[in-house]
C-alpha cells in the first residue's frame, strides 16, 4: 500500500538539504565565514576621537570671548576683574595711612616727653575702646551673607563694608600690640627704639603700597585702551546688544574712574626727591641747608646713631652748647670715645625735605675740625635709597598730618581694663557672578 504524501514529504527534505550544502560551499558564504574569523583573530585598535578644534573669536560666544579679555559684566557695563583688587588695595593703603599717622603720633608725643608711660598706655586704651565702637556699628549695618548671594548691589557693599571692618581690626590691633609693648618694655630707651622701628616700618609699608596701586592704575587704563581697538571686543558687544534689549557697553566703571581722578590727592601724602651724592675722599658728601640760611657739605652717614659736628661747624651755624646741655658720649671714626654736647639745630634741609628740631652732638674743640656726619635724627623721618654708582639718593616722606595723639572726646567710652586682646578679622565674600539682567 502506497503513501503519496510520506513521498512527498521526503521529496522536499532531501531538496532542502541539497539547498543548505549549496549556500554552505557557496563562494561568499565561505569568505564571510573566513573574514569573521580572521576579525576574531585581529587585535583591538581604539579609534582615535576626532581633535576639539582651538578656541578662536569664531567659536567663542560673545560673552566667553569678553570673559577671555578677563572681563566680567557688573550691571551693563564690562569692567576688567582687576578693578575691584585696585579698590580694595586702595582702601588697603588709606588704612596704613591711618596706622603711620596715629604711630607718628605717638612717637612725637612720647619723645617729646608729653605722655608718662601710664598716661600713654591709657591713651591707646581710649582710642582702642573708640575703634571697638565704630566696628560695632560697621557690624550692625553689615547685610546677611544669604542676602548677598542674590544681590549683586548688597554684595559689593558687604565686600566694602567688611573691608572696613577689617582694616578697623587691623588698627585695633596695631594699638593692642603697642599697649603689650609698653608693658613688657624695659627702659625707655628700648621703647623708643622699637617705636622707630614700627615708625619706619609702617612708612615704608604705606609708600610701597601707593606704589603699587598707581601701577595697578596704570596698567589697567593701558587695558581698557587696547581692549577700545580690539575689533573682536567690540564685535562680541555689539552682538550681545543685538540680543538684548539690556545694553552694555565695555568699562572702565564709574567707581574706576573716580579712583584714577582722586588718586593724585592720595599720592600727594607721599613726597619723593631724588638728590645729588658726590663721593670725595672715600665717602659720600650731600649738601644739607641749615635753619633756612647756610647750606654746608656733611657727610652722608646712616650708621650714624645722630647729627655730630664739630665745635668750629656749630659755631658757624650759630649754635654755642651751654654748660647746662647734655653731655653725651660719642665714638669717633678713630674708635675712640669723648664727651659731647648735646643740642638740638632749629632746622636741617635736604632736597625739600626739612626737619626741625634736630638733635645733633657737638664735639669737644679739641677733637678739631671733625667733618660733619648726618645721621639717623635726620634720616628717620624718611624712607631712602641710596643708589652709589649713580651717585643719587631717592628720599619719601609720608604726610603725618597733624602728627599729634588723638584726644579724648565725649563719644570715647571711658577706659576701663588695660588688658591687651587681639581681635579676629572677618573673611569677605567671593565676589558672586549674578545671572545678566536681560530681555531676551
Amino acid at each position: 500500500m502506497e503513501h503519496p504524501r510520506f513521498w512527498r514529504i521526503l521529496a522536499t527534505a532531501f531538496v532542502l538539504l541539497g539547498m543548505s550544502q549549496a549556500v554552505w560551499t557557496a563562494p561568499g558564504f565561505a569568505q564571510t565565514k573566513k573574514g569573521t574569523e580572521d576579525a576574531s583573530k585581529a587585535p583591538d585598535v581604539q579609534t582615535a576621537e576626532p581633535e576639539k578644534p582651538p578656541e578662536t573669536a569664531e567659536n567663542l560666544s560673545p560673552a566667553d570671548l569678553l570673559k577671555s579679555r578677563n572681563l566680567k559684566r557688573v550691571g551693563t557695563t564690562y569692567i576688567l576683574v582687576d578693578e575691584q583688587q585696585i579698590q580694595r588695595s586702595l582702601s588697603a593703603a588709606r588704612a596704613q595711612l591711618v596706622q603711620f599717622r596715629q604711630a607718628a603720633a605717638q612717637q612725637n608725643a612720647f619723645e617729646a616727653g608729653n605722655q608718662d608711660r601710664r598716661a600713654f598706655g591709657d591713651q591707646l586704651i581710649k582710642q582702642r575702646a573708640y575703634l571697638n565702637q565704630q566696628l560695632a556699628e560697621i557690624d550692625r549695618q553689615m547685610p546677611s551673607a544669604d542676602l548677598a548671594r542674590t544681590n549683586a548691589a548688597v554684595n559689593l557693599a558687604r565686600n566694602d563694608l567688611v573691608n572696613q571692618h577689617n582694616q578697623l581690626i587691623a588698627t585695633i590691633n596695631e594699638i593692642s600690640d603697642r599697649l603689650q609693648l609698653i608693658q613688657n618694655q624695659g627702659d625707655g630707651a628700648e621703647f623708643k627704639g622699637k617705636m622707630g622701628q614700627e615708625v619706619a616700618r609702617l612708612r615704608e609699608s604705606y609708600i610701597q603700597a601707593i606704589l603699587d596701586v598707581r601701577q595697578s592704575i596704570d596698567e589697567a587704563r593701558k587695558s581698557y585702551e587696547e581692549l577700545a581697538k580690539d575689533p573682536e571686543v567690540a564685535k562680541a558687544i555689539q552682538a550681545l546688544n543685538d540680543q538684548s534689549k539690556a545694553k552694555v557697553k565695555l568699562g572702565p566703571s564709574r567707581e574706576f574712574q573716580t579712583i584714577a581722578a582722586n588718586f593724585e590727592k592720595t599720592e600727594k601724602s607721599v613726597l619723593t626727591e631724588t638728590v645729588e651724592v658726590r663721593k670725595q675722599g672715600g665717602v659720600f658728601w650731600i649738601d644739607v641747608t641749615i635753619n633756612g640760611k647756610i647750606t654746608k657739605p656733611m657727610i652722608f652717614d646712616t650708621g650714624a646713631s645722630l647729627i655730630s659736628i664739630s665745635s668750629a661747624f656749630a659755631a658757624e651755624i650759630g649754635i654755642r652748647p651751654k654748660p647746662s646741655d647734655p653731655t653725651i658720649k660719642c665714638e669717633t671714626a678713630d674708635g675712640s670715645v669723648v664727651e659731647a654736647k648735646q643740642v638740638k639745630i632749629g632746622s636741617m634741609r635736604v632736597g625739600k625735605f626739612t626737619v626741625k628740631d634736630v638733635v645733633c652732638a657737638v664735639m669737644p674743640p679739641e677733637k678739631g675740625d671733625v667733618p660733619p656726619l648726618l645721621g639717623q635724627t635726620f634720616y628717620r623721618h624718611f624712607t631712602y635709597r641710596f643708589t652709589p654708582e649713580a651717585g643719587r639718593l631717592t628720599i619719601s616722606q609720608v604726610d603725618e598730618g597733624d602728627a599729634r595723639p588723638a584726644t579724648t572726646t565725649r563719644s570715647q567710652p571711658k577706659a576701663k581694663s588695660r588688658t591687651t586682646k587681639r581681635t579676629t578679622r572677618l573673611q569677605p565674600r567671593e565676589n558672586f557672578d549674578f545671572p545678566a539682567e536681560e530681555t531676551p
